[in-house]
């Protein structure tokens, strides 16, 4: 039988690899984890001239599975890249350009990662893609562009490592339609 110190401090044990656990689940139906503090860009001006101490976007996706909302279509974009947090290059996109990479972004699959990854170097590269949804909110999204590669809403998040929808089809569709991108 165990003394009741033991079975406290198992109990306390438990609470907190249950409390660890709860928070590497990330938003329910996810395994993304989002960070703070966050920035908001906004689609038709200019991008921040540096991140500052940002590190994801807020939230603003209304609740849809998809990285972006899945009911409308946006009529614009701006995809601001940065290199060790300054800006390095911004591209305007509008409705044909903003709508393809859209419909690119939404079919990227949003799966926990399985296996193991050997990522490749990770850089302070940062890409923010803010769309606008007519008189909605834009919604912002954020790419880290290097290491092991993530993309998310504030909310929900794809990687890169064994998803061809995120490493074939979004990047080639992203370098084709910002030119200034060297990915």
């Amino acid at each position: 039988m165990m003394s009741r110190g033991v079975a406290a401090v198992l109990g306390i044990e438990m609470a907190l690899v249950a409390l660890a656990l709860s928070g590497c689940a990330g938003t329910p139906g996810t395994w993304f984890t989002p960070s703070r503090p966050t920035i908001s860009v906004t689609a038709t001006a200019s991008c921040p001239a540096v991140l500052g101490s940002a590190r994801d976007v807020p939230d603003r996706s209304g609740g849809s599975g998809k990285l972006l909302p899945d009911s409308r279509q946006p009529t614009a974009a701006l995809v601001c890249s940065y290199k060790n947090r300054d800006l390095a290059s911004q591209t305007q996109l509008g409705a044909e350009g903003s709508r393809e990479l859209a419909s690119v972004i939404n079919k990227i699959d949003l799966a926990k990662p399985k296996g193991n990854f050997n990522c490749p170097a990770l850089f302070d590269e940062v890409t923010i893609m803010a769309f606008q949804f007519g008189h909605a909110d834009d919604v912002d999204l954020w790419w880290n562009a290097s290491g092991c590669q993530t993309l998310d809403n504030g909310r929900l998040g794809a990687f890169e490592g064994a998803n061809p929808s995120f490493y074939e089809a979004f990047q080639n569709t992203y370098a084709r339609l910002v030119p200034a991108a060297t990915r």
